[in-house]
This record gives C-alpha cells, sequence and structure tokens, in this order.
C-alpha cells in the first residue's frame, strides 16, 4: 500500500523534485540564478551571494514597513486630531473644540454637513486619572482610545442617557483612585484619547451657545477646583487630520509610540519595526536605506489604501446587484473569535475620522453605506454629471443624508458649497410620488439647483448615503437605494 521514500521520489521527481531529500542535497549545491517575484536571486554552493542576502533583506524590510503602514493607520489618524488640537488650535488637554460649520469641519475625514461637533482630547500620561463632564443636553457621541476602540459613548446613548455626568478615564498603568462614587469609570489601554460628540438641536447656534462651553476635561486631582477652560471655536483655521506622506508617516508613527505601552497583540509589528528604525525608547534617526524602504512602503500603503476604500474586499454590496457596501462592518472593540481586524480597520481609518455607533436594530443608531461606482461599474468623475433617485419614504425614524466627497482628500469636494443634501435641510424639490432625484456634477442642472450636488473636473468622488434611525424596510431591503446613472 506504501511506496518506500526513494521509490516516490523517484516517480515523482520531475514534477515535485523539491520534496525529496535527494532533491534538497542537489539544490544545497546549486548555483546560479533563481528568478523571484522581485527579481532574480544569485546562488553560491546553494546560499545566496553577498549582493542576493542585500536584495533579499531589502524585500523582508519593505515588507515589514508595508504592513507597518496598514497596521499603524488607526492610530497615525487620531494623532492628525492630537497634533492639530496643539499646533492649530493650541487647545489645553480637556478642553473643547466646536466644529459648527461646513468650513469648520473640512479638516474632518468624511464629515457630515448638518452635524455641529465639539471634541476633547487627553493624553493620559500627562493628566493622570482624568475626569470627562458629560453635559445634560441633546448629544451623542464617543470616548476611544488612540486605535479608536470604543471605550464608553456619551450623551444621549451613554451611561447618563443624556442628563448628564461626570466619567472617570483611567489610563493603562494607573491606579483607580478609590474614591468614585458618582462617577462612571473606564479605562483605557492608550495615554491618548478622544471624544468626540454631536450637538443635535436643530438649533445649531443655540447648542453651541448653551452646551459647547460646559463640556470640558481635567485631572481627577483637580476635581475640587476644575480649570476654567473656554470653548475653542474652530473659525477659519486651516487644518487637516489627514496624514502626514512618504518618510513623514513613520516619523509620526515612531513619535506616537514612544508615549504608548506595547499592546500584547502588537509585540510581533514592534520587532519588524526595530529593523527599521522604530522602537520605543529610542530617537528616531533612519539611515539612508531605512529611509528609501520606508518612502517606498508609505508611497505602497497609501495605494493600497485609496485601492481597498474604493473597491473593498471581502464584503458583499447591501443591496445585490448594486455597489453600495456598509461602511462599518466589524464590532467597535475590532475584534472577532478568533482575530483582531487589521486590513479592515484600516480602510476605515483612512477614510473617516472616527467609529459611527451603528444600529443593532430598527430605529436605533445609524447605519451608513457608501460607493465610489456609478451604474455601469465607472469610476465616479467629477468632470461628469449623474444622477442619484432617491425612492419615496427613505427608511429612517430620524433622518437621511447623501454627501459627494473628494476621492483625494476624503473630505468636503474643495471650492464648493453644495456638498450634500438631506431631509434635516429639506430645501430640496420632491417629485410627485415623494421620491428625490439628487443631481451631481460640475454645472447644476437647469432649474434643478437645489437638488443639485457640486463636483469638480480632474477629481474622482464618492458617496455616503446615511441612515439615521434606519427602520425595517432598511433591515430587509424591501427599500433599495439605486445607483448612480451616468447623463452624459
Amino acid at each position: 500500500m506504501f511506496f518506500d521514500l526513494k521509490t516516490r521520489c523517484l516517480g515523482v521527481a520531475i514534477a515535485f523534485v523539491t520534496i525529496c531529500p535527494m532533491a534538497h542535497a542537489e539544490l544545497d549545491t546549486l548555483s546560479g540564478t533563481i528568478e523571484t517575484r522581485f527579481g532574480p536571486v544569485e546562488l553560491e554552493l546553494g546560499v545566496p551571494t553577498k549582493e542576493s542576502i542585500d536584495k533579499l533583506y531589502d524585500e523582508l524590510d519593505f515588507a515589514s514597513a508595508y504592513l507597518a503602514y496598514v497596521w499603524a493607520m488607526p492610530a497615525v489618524n487620531q494623532a492628525g486630531y492630537i497634533y492639530s488640537w496643539r499646533d492649530f488650535f493650541g487647545a489645553e488637554w480637556g478642553q473643547p473644540v466646536a466644529l459648527p460649520s461646513s468650513q469648520d469641519r473640512r479638516g474632518t475625514l468624511t464629515p457630515t454637513t448638518t452635524a455641529t461637533y465639539v471634541m476633547v482630547m487627553v493624553d493620559l500620561s500627562e493628566t493622570g486619572p482624568f475626569v470627562f463632564e458629560d453635559v445634560k443636553g441633546n448629544h451623542a457621541g464617543i470616548i476611544t482610545d488612540l486605535w479608536h476602540r470604543l471605550l464608553a459613548e456619551v450623551g444621549n446613548p451613554g451611561p447618563f442617557r443624556g442628563e448628564g455626568g461626570k466619567t472617570l478615564i483611567v489610563g493603562p498603568g494607573q491606579t483607580n483612585p478609590g474614591d468614585t462614587e458618582g462617577f462612571h469609570v473606564i479605562e483605557s489601554a492608550t495615554n491618548n484619547v478622544f471624544i468626540g460628540t454631536r450637538l443635535l438641536d436643530d438649533d445649531k447656534d443655540q447648542a453651541v451657545r448653551e452646551l459647547g462651553p460646559r463640556f470640558r476635561g481635567y485631572p481627577y486631582s483637580e476635581r475640587t477646583n476644575p480649570p476654567d477652560m473656554p470653548l475653542i471655536l474652530a473659525g477659519d483655521r486651516v487644518w487637516t487630520q489627514n496624514p502626514p506622506t512618504g518618510l513623514a508617516y513613520f516619523e509620526r508613527l515612531s513619535e506616537i509610540l514612544q508615549n504608548e505601552p506595547v499592546a500584547e497583540r502588537d509585540r510581533f509589528m514592534m520587532a519588524k519595526l526595530r529593523s527599521l528604525g522604530i522602537e520605543v525608547g529610542k530617537l528616531f534617526n533612519p539611515d539612508k536605506r531605512q529611509e528609501r524602504i520606508l518612502t517606498e512602503a508609505a508611497q505602497l500603503g497609501e495605494l493600497t489604501l485609496r485601492a481597498a476604500t474604493a473597491r473593498r474586499r471581502g464584503t458583499t454590496p447591501y443591496w445585490e446587484g448594486t455597489q453600495w457596501k456598509e461602511l462599518f462592518v466589524y464590532p467597535p472593540s475590532q475584534r472577532e473569535e478568533h482575530f483582531d481586524h487589521f486590513e479592515e480597520r484600516a480602510l476605515l481609518y483612512w477614510e473617516i475620522f472616527g467609529i459611527g455607533i451603528q444600529s443593532t436594530g430598527p430605529g436605533t443608531g445609524s447605519k451608513y453605506t457608501v460607493t465610489h461606482w456609478d451604474e455601469n461599474g465607472d469610476l465616479l468623475d467629477g468632470s461628469k454629471s449623474y444622477r442619484l433617485h432617491i425612492p419615496a419614504d427613505v427608511p429612517t425614524a430620524l433622518f437621511w443624508s447623501v454627501v459627494a466627497y473628494d476621492e483625494g482628500t476624503r473630505t468636503f469636494i474643495d471650492g464648493t458649497d453644495n456638498t450634500m443634501i438631506g431631509s434635516q435641510e429639506p430645501k430640496y424639490e420632491v417629485n410627485s410620488d415623494g421620491s428625490v432625484d439628487v443631481y451631481f456634477g460640475p454645472e447644476a442642472p437647469a432649474e434643478k439647483v437645489n437638488n443639485w450636488i457640486e463636483t469638480k473636473p480632474g477629481r474622482a468622488w464618492f458617496s455616503y448615503f446615511r441612515f439615521f434611525g434606519p427602520t425595517e424596510p432598511f433591515w430587509d431591503k424591501t427599500w433599495r437605494l439605486p445607483e448612480f446613472e451616468p447623463l452624459d
């Protein structure tokens, strides 16, 4: 029933020579060239030559840098806020910054035009355990760690259900102070923490005036005499959350890692980063070889995430036969039973500014769908005109919106004011059957200006359709969103 090893090797020598002991012995003495995916490798007595050894190490380190770019994206994304709060807004840890206008929000990734955001940053390594005052009022938001993992919700969906209260955030390696009666206590695995909320009242100006200044945070040690921290309005500052490009991406990553504990799940990645000049406790000072590898890896990493957001793999269209896909496809913890998400979280935080709490059933939370393509499978082109026919009775308990974003910057299309149409601001025309036709293109269609979203020639764009409080027809898919119809 069984062949002996010698017979098997002779019988399959042509097809499977490398599985046989004799074949391995022959390879051990092989000299010559082996073609690989990154070019020829020269061997001498079975050992790569000195030149080929350098080439193989370059390939290994490039692969490490390439993966590190993707792995680090959520943290570098949030660092965009950390640096902006420090450099552009001059905010102290715990000081609230409000982004009330569309212009203010152009620095964030894929923001909405109707929401007013108020955000707070904190570095727990500097403040120690930290108190956030969640004010009473109509708002909803989140607290996340550096990697955008959810720590808690605030406002209406939070532990105080919109009635206001104090959350105590305890950082890595810090001791719970013990005297925490009346506090909602959470622990963060990272020192840097993001707190952001969306004001929901229809009168945005009033909400900013009345609620905005009451958001604040301060060290627990100062709880009996909290510092005065006035609300900062973003105003006309030009800022961006976008990650830096090229070598600067890894410079920022190195700076971030110096201030954070190494998670158990990331120890292998930290080992790979050592070969690239990035190590906790050491100044980032790459040699020319490392600079070249890191710069090339950053370029390929960015291209990969641009590709991954445009054509999300591993997920199917939400409505069969369309190219609309759900934006959030993993739990807020980023963790599944046997793995933590990697590629999915990177492409998400290449494109958005913070986690969105998704609906778990009819009438709750929100659902976001996204597409980069028209009904013919062609990329949405800013020089062309399109129509999106939105059927009547959009299945939302609250409101809906459709927005166009620039493919390159992932924020509002530069130089345009008409970026969104939605039911919170019903200035658009409605068809006799209750449906709505929205037009996209560089020029407004005749007599349809109120239903027009402007795009720019020479720039690709993509769209989010948001459902706030999605109702049963969304879930059972009896209501269906069509694709973009080219009009040119």
